[in-house]
């Protein structure tokens, strides 16, 4: 009986530090609008007929916007460290391989798209989930764009994605 209680204690002390550890990990703060995000430098609004966003700031140094679009719906975030939104996005940051700039048929297809865009290194990787994420930089913030619908059609991301860089990028000019 004795063993008993002792591997129970012994458990449960185990759950609350991992507990603990995991909310040390991500300070999650719900704010109002993307007006909330000048502290971090930089503003990420959701996009025009996006439904339901919410806005959050992350660790004190990445946005993230949470909206439905098209049926779908997607995290967009924000951050001046590369390596966050790999780790936010459930990234393999080792496996660097396989990235991939193959967005040129999207690019032709969209009659919006200017020489600014096609400058831009956009990164198109499946994060640990099997989720399509979509990278890119512009002046020195990394951006990153996730679908977390099981349906989600490629296109549809990357159509956003693309809207996304050309929102950023006349808001910049």
């Amino acid at each position: 009986m004795k063993l008993i209680k002792i591997i129970l204690l012994t458990l449960s002390i185990f759950i609350l530090i991992s507990c603990f550890n995991n909310k040390s990990n991500l300070d999650y703060v719900p704010v109002d609008s993307p007006k909330s995000f000048k502290v971090l430098g930089f503003c990420t609004p959701a996009p025009e007929n996006a439904l339901n966003s919410k806005y959050a700031i992350i660790n004190k140094t990445i946005a993230e916007v949470n909206f439905d679009y098209a049926n779908n719906n997607y995290y967009y975030r924000a951050s001046k460290k590369l390596n966050d939104l790999f780790k936010l996005n459930n990234i393999n940051i080792s496996n660097k391989e396989n990235i991939s700039n193959n967005i040129n048929a999207i690019i032709e297809e969209l009659d919006f798209i200017t020489k600014d865009i096609e400058s831009i290194n956009i990164i198109i990787k499946n994060n640990s989930d099997n989720k399509k994420v979509i990278l890119w930089n512009i002046e020195n913030i990394n951006y990153s764009l996730l679908s977390t619908s099981a349906k989600d059609n490629n296109f549809d991301i990357e159509k956003l994605a693309l809207t996304l860089i050309k929102n950023k990028l006349n808001t910049n000019n």
